[in-house]
């Protein structure tokens, strides 16, 4: 199927619809099967609006599947094993995130530290 026609909401054609699903409607679009000669009218709605910021990352408070872990620079063959065990270095935090699971199997579990839950983007300044 191919998509022709991407129309808003107010123009020629989107009045029905528009009328149908009111603010909720995106767009309207004429999608184009020539295998077996039809046109389908599909339409983009908004289903759920929700405050948002821009840099802040939500981690799932409830059984996290993730531990942060401190490791000092020297335990080299520590830090290369985690990474073996899926762990990732967060440099921000300078922690190493891995799963809880592999933290267990490593016995890390008492390294474990408290993060944040969620962690913002600093703020850029605007200096003159």
């Amino acid at each position: 199927m191919r998509v022709g026609t991407v129309m808003k909401p107010g123009q020629p054609g989107t009045k029905k619809l528009q009328a149908k699903y009111g603010e909720r409607l995106l767009a309207v679009r004429y999608r184009y099967d020539e295998a077996n000669q039809q046109r389908h009218t599909t339409v983009e709605l908004l289903e759920d609006s929700a405050s948002w910021q821009p840099g802040v990352h939500y981690q799932k408070a409830e059984n996290p599947s993730a531990v942060a872990v401190r490791v000092d620079w020297a335990e080299t063959e520590l830090r290369r094993r985690i990474a073996q065990h899926g762990g990732r270095w967060d440099a921000q935090r300078k922690l190493w995130i891995l799963p809880t699971a592999a933290a267990q199997h490593l016995q890390l579990i008492a390294r474990s530290v408290p993060i944040a839950i969620h962690a913002m983007r600093p703020e850029k300044s605007h200096q003159m």
